[in-house]
This record gives structure tokens, sequence and C-alpha cells, in this order.
């Protein structure tokens, strides 16, 4: 069905944790040819829709903190791309998320947040990184690699980061361990964008083509995930 109402642009929705809003970027008027953005709440229940941010420059890609106060987005309102974070009632102002936009964040856009909200995953360039939220913390590289790497998402357990790249020369789903990032083990078998889990971490979704996926995955003992099936 659908959730909200209509509004121009939409992208990169996330659910929040309770199921009952769903964050966008978009752009609720101006000119057709107009790349301008802001964040977005829509209520699922009652199809109503709150403007978090209204700053002219973009604002996007939205990612809920994971108890649901939170929204973090990436902005290119100080000049250069940062992180920053807004209360998801509407309650309190914008701020930055704790990073140095100039020793570590530049040009970077949040990916997730830990469960405890302690951590933030976010990329660089074309590499993974996550940090500890606070003024001081040191950021740590999760990939280092000559491909690209990008829309990681933690497990819910924090065990596990699952991501895109395009090691093997097209984009394939990936998870490593979390933090150390020793190793990791491709999830799909022909292409593969978006991942996510599921809420118990024992399942894997991603899109093919026009297509949804999914892999259920072990992590008891050892890591392990079923060959892929369509959804």
């Amino acid at each position: 069905g659908t959730v909200g109402r209509e509004q121009a642009r939409m992208q990169t929705p996330a659910l929040s944790p309770d199921g009952r809003h769903v964050a966008v970027a978009s752009r609720e008027q101006g000119p057709a040819f107009s790349l301008t953005r802001d964040i977005w709440v829509h209520d699922v229940v009652r199809g109503t829709a709150q403007r978090l941010t209204t700053n002219p420059m973009v604002d996007q890609r939205p990612v809920w903190s994971s108890d649901g106060t939170r929204l973090g987005f990436f902005s290119l309102r100080s000049g250069s791309g940062n992180i920053y974070t807004v209360p998801s009632d509407g309650s309190g102002s914008i701020s930055t998320l704790g990073i140095d936009t100039v020793s570590d964040n530049e040009g970077s856009t949040l990916n997730d947040w830990s469960s405890d909200d302690r951590y933030i995953i976010y990329q660089s360039r074309s590499d993974l990184w996550y940090r500890p939220v606070s003024n001081d913390a040191t950021p740590v590289q999760l990939t280092d690699t000559p491909y690209d790497e990008a829309r990681a998402q933690l497990s819910p357990d924090d065990q596990y980061v699952v991501y895109e790249s395009n090691a093997s020369g097209q984009m394939e789903i990936y998870v490593t361990p979390f933090p150390s990032g020793k190793g990791r083990w491709q999830i799909s078998v022909n292409g593969g964008g978006s991942p996510r889990w599921n809420p118990k971490s024992n399942e894997l979704f991603y899109l093919s083509g026009n297509e949804m996926m999914a892999v259920t995955v072990r992590t008891d003992t050892a890591f392990e995930a079923s060959i892929p099936q369509v959804l």
C-alpha cells in the first residue's frame, strides 16, 4: 500500500525501529529541476508528513538511531559533506554527530548506528569506517581496499556488518565481522545491492535487478549463509 503522502523526488526511505514512521529525503515544492531535498518523516498510520530540515542545500540519506529518537543524515550545508542529527519528532535543533569534518568526514555518509547507539558506521570516499559517537573518538577503518564499499548495516546483535562492494567486478553483497573487519563472506551470487538484516540477525535481504532476494544465515558457531532465494 501507499505510505504517507506524495512528494517530489523521494529518495532513500528508512523505516523507524517501531515501524510506525518512514523517513525520506524529498522536496515539497520548487522548480522541477531543483535538486534541493529536506528530511521528512511520514506517519505510516495517520498518513501525515513532518518536515525536519529546511536548509536550501541538499539534506539526504536519513538513518534512524536504534531508539527512534534521532535521525542522522548527510548534508552539504557546511560547504562539504558532513553528517548531522535531528530529533525525529522535530522538537530540537540540528547538530553534527561528533565528527571532525576536516580529519575524517570529508564527503562521508552515515550508514548505520549500533544497537546501543554507541557507534556509527559511515563510508568515506570508497571505504567503510566506524567510530564511537563522541567528539574525541578516533575513527577506525573497517575496510581498506582499492574497491568501492558502501551501504553498510550492522546486524541487530552488532556482531557483523553487511555491505555492497564491487571487488568482483560488479556490485555484490558481503558480510564482515564487527569490529575487527577481518575476513569476509560473499552473500550474493549474481550481483546485488541495498542489503538489510532482519531483526533477528538470521536472515539477509538485498536487491538483485528487479528482484528481492533472501538469504538465511547462521552466526551461532561459524558464519554460514544459504543459497540466495527470490523472496
